[in-house]
Formats: C-alpha cells, structure tokens, sequence
C-alpha cells in the first residue's frame, strides 16, 4: 500500500535516479522511489523503512504480477534521526543494481549491490518502465515528510552498477539469487 507518484512520462532501462528524502522524527512510514513502474502490479522500487530513530532499513523490491519480493534489503544509521538523505538507485538493461545512501550534499556510499535478475534484465516484466516517488504511512499519526532533488537519468554503461568504487570504512552486501 501507499502513493506512487509518477514523475513524467519516460520509460527507461539504464536508469539511475536519486532524491533528497527528510522525514519528521518518531515516523513510521516508508519513502523512497520507483524506478521501472509499468503499473500497480509491476515495478522496482528502492525503500526507505522506519525501525527506530537509531537506523532505518533500505529495501530494494520488485513487484511482479502482482507478487512483491524484496530483491535484498540493508540497516543503515542515517546521520541525524530528522536529517536529510540521499537515496540512489541504479539498474542497468542486464538486471543489475546498486543503491546508494548518505547524507545530502555528502558523499553517497554503497550499500547493496544485486546481479542479473532475469525479471530487470532485457525482455523481463519490469526491463524498463516510469519512475517517480514512493510514499507510505503505516503508523495512525503521520509525519511530515518532504522530497527534493528528484533526478533521473540513463546509465552510459553497465561497468557504473558492476565495477562500483567502494568507500574505505562502509561495507557492501553483495547478493545474488
């Protein structure tokens, strides 16, 4: 459940998109982005899940005729309980993606990386599609939440996703199915 809201009309494969996301503190909710939306049974989404005020978790779902997967997910620290993010997520035409996560105007490390997932790559349900945001209250007392620097655009090559540089002092979740 939630709002997908649909940024323009374009349909990408190599895509990369990132937003500033701020949510109020104490939030339970869920924020993000969709990235390869065909419709409200079809897409790949990059999700941002409140846990507690000391980490949030990162999801990277797919939802394929109708049955939603998480791809792989990760805890992360965000910098300040009520302080802007970044959020980044790319995908490229061979299934592959990377999802990036740091403080605004900060560098971006990666956090999780997945490789050729049949249902992204060429000919797959979801090879291509629109992107916009993603939002979600699951408590009864909403939050505020505010989305700035919403940008997309199409990866040169796949080495971007396959040959990511990996920050001294984070770690990366490398996963496969």
């Amino acid at each position: 459940t939630g709002r997908y809201v649909r940024a323009g009309s374009g349909v990408l494969a190599a895509t990369i998109l990132s937003v500033d996301i701020l949510t109020g503190a104490f939030s339970s909710n869920r924020d993000g982005a969709s990235l390869r939306y065909t419709d409200t049974n079809n897409w790949l989404m990059v999700v941002s899940t409140y846990c507690s005020n000391s980490y949030r978790t990162i999801s990277l779902v797919k939802r394929v005729a109708a049955t939603v997967t998480t791809i792989a997910s990760v805890n992360v620290t965000p910098p300040y309980p009520t302080s802007w993010v970044t959020l980044t997520v790319g995908a490229d035409a061979s299934g592959n993606c990377m999802v990036y996560y740091g403080p605004q105007g900060g560098a971006t490390s990666p956090i999780m990386l997945t490789l050729a997932d049949a249902n992204l790559a060429t000919a797959g349900t979801i090879a291509s599609g629109g992107y916009g945001i993603y939002d979600s209250n699951i408590s009864a007392t909403a939050a505020t939440r505010y989305y700035d620097n919403f940008t997309v655009s199409t990866l040169a090559t796949s080495a971007t996703i396959i040959n990511p540089a990996i920050n001294s002092g984070y770690g990366l979740d490398l996963k496969h199915n």
